[in-house]
């Protein structure tokens, strides 16, 4: 992947692909811009 994505960006596809598979899809945050990633694991709480 060449150009970082938005979260909005990064949800859209993972919905798509888990319609398109048929399977729950996790995307990594590195797929996201650095400036989101290291908010989005600054702020994740693990389940």
């Amino acid at each position: 992947m060449n150009t970082p994505m938005g979260l909005m960006e990064l949800g859209a596809l993972e919905l798509r692909l888990s319609e398109l598979l048929g399977a729950d899809v996790d995307l990594p945050v590195a797929a996201l811009r650095a400036d989101l990633s290291d908010r989005v694991l600054a702020e994740g709480v693990t389940l």
